[in-house]
């Protein structure tokens, strides 16, 4: 059930991004308009095709299935996605990338010339900071930060993203099985 629940929250994000990816940019939708894996968007996405947040997300996860829990592996990682010439990267995220290592420094740097550049770039792909350390909230703390703050320096980026993993964390281990909630709402409606 765990293994389930690890492998939702990865798939979760990465189906909803792929899901708003042909609305990106666009004027805000009406409630009635249908979302559909449409493909489109100011960046040619296929359908079912994901964003730079997944593609990031990925430079996570890839180093923690292999069981590495470095800051370092993550930030090659992102050096080699943006090196490969990925059509779509956050302006912040890209101006920090481009800067190159240590990209904690180019982070703090850009924040010090555009104060208040706070960006969702660290909070759209920290879902796998969740994993990183099972039912350990310190130190899922810690990896959030340390991997928010590698494009995004700002406190309040850095504070979202960390709220984020625990949440995650807290749902992983704390959410009612599903077939406990199936038969909890049979009750209610007899």
């Amino acid at each position: 059930m765990l293994a389930d629940r690890f492998a939702g929250v990865v798939l979760a994000s990465a189906a909803g991004d792929a899901l708003g990816a042909p609305h990106e940019f666009a004027s805000r939708i009406s409630a009635t308009t249908p979302l559909t894996m449409s493909g489109g968007g100011p960046f040619g996405f296929g359908p079912g095709e994901w964003t730079d947040d997944t593609q990031m997300a990925l430079a996570l996860l890839v180093p923690l299935a292999a069981g590495d829990t470095s800051i370092a592996a993550v930030e090659d990682g992102f050096l080699s996605w943006h090196a490969a010439g990925p059509r779509d990267v956050g302006s912040q995220t890209r101006a920090v990338l481009t800067v190159g290592a240590p990209l904690t420094a180019a982070a703090a740097q850009y924040l010090k010339y555009q104060p208040g550049s706070a960006g969702n770039g660290g909070l759209m792909r920290v879902g796998p900071a969740a994993l990183s350390f099972p039912h350990d909230p310190r130190r899922i703390r810690d990896y959030a930060a340390a991997s928010t703050a590698i494009t995004h320096a700002d406190a309040d980026c850095i504070d979202d993203s960390v709220l984020w993993a625990l949440a995650i964390d807290r749902a992983i281990y704390s959410a009612p099985d599903a077939s406990d909630a199936l038969i909890d709402l049979s009750r209610r409606r007899s």
